[in-house]
């Protein structure tokens, strides 16, 4: 996206700015269904214990896949491409979309109301900065569902996740973006999340493999040179 890039600023600079949406949204998709792994089967927990030389297993109990109902909210390039894996894990894909997709994975809802209601997990694919899950959506999930954000941070209201996981009034969450990030390599994480044991996190790293930054590359000279 192009949202963190003052447009009018670069083109009085004579700088141009181009889209490249698909070399990253494999990549994308992979990290969300990673969470999605992470956050179901409690691998991050369990990591941690046995790295801290403690065998634990009984408190990492997990959840399956399978058979499962996945909700996407924004069935774009990156919604549509982790509802395809869905489908090869034998889990069914609701998705709500203001375009939907003529050649899809997934199956439409009329009502944004019903993925947070008949979703086991549920992941956003947005753009913007708009708040899309709050206090009244989050009540809204089932006291097992899971809620993953691979998108932009600013789409989760932090506070009500907070309160959420706290009260145990969701089964957790998985985040790859936040409502404020560190600017730069090695600064502090500040998070009130960090003091949860039900929500697995990682620092935007949704389009961070080699492939994925090859891929844009040549997307971009491509569409450049053009």
């Amino acid at each position: 996206g192009v949202d963190n890039i003052d447009l009018e600023a670069a083109k009085q600079c004579g700088v141009i700015v181009k889209f490249a949406p698909n070399g990253n949204t494999n990549a994308t998709a992979e990290h969300a269904l990673g969470l999605i792994f992470a956050i179901a089967r409690k691998v991050p927990f369990a990591h941690n214990t046995l790295k801290q030389g403690v065998w634990h297993k009984k408190p990492f109990q997990g959840n399956e896949l399978f058979g499962k109902t996945l909700g996407v909210i924004g069935c774009g390039r990156i919604g549509q491409c982790l509802a395809e894996a869905a489908r090869a894990l034998g889990k069914k894909t609701i998705g709500y979309d203001l375009y939907r997709a003529i050649d899809s994975n997934v199956e439409y809802v009329d009502s944004i109301d019903e993925i947070f209601t008949e979703s086991d997990f549920i992941s956003l694919h947005t753009g913007g900065t708009k708040v899309i899950v709050g206090e009244r959506e989050l009540s809204l999930m089932k006291p097992t569902g899971y809620l993953v954000n691979a998108s932009r941070g600013k789409n989760v209201s932090e506070d009500a996740l907070y309160a959420a996981l706290k009260d145990k009034r969701i089964g957790g969450a998985a985040l790859d973006c936040y409502e404020k990030e560190p600017k730069k390599e090695g600064e502090a994480f500040v998070s009130k999340l960090r003091e949860l044991d039900n929500i697995v996190l990682s620092a935007h790293l949704g389009a961070s493999t080699h492939n994925a930054v090859r891929k844009t590359s040549l997307e971009v000279a491509e569409v450049t040179a053009h």
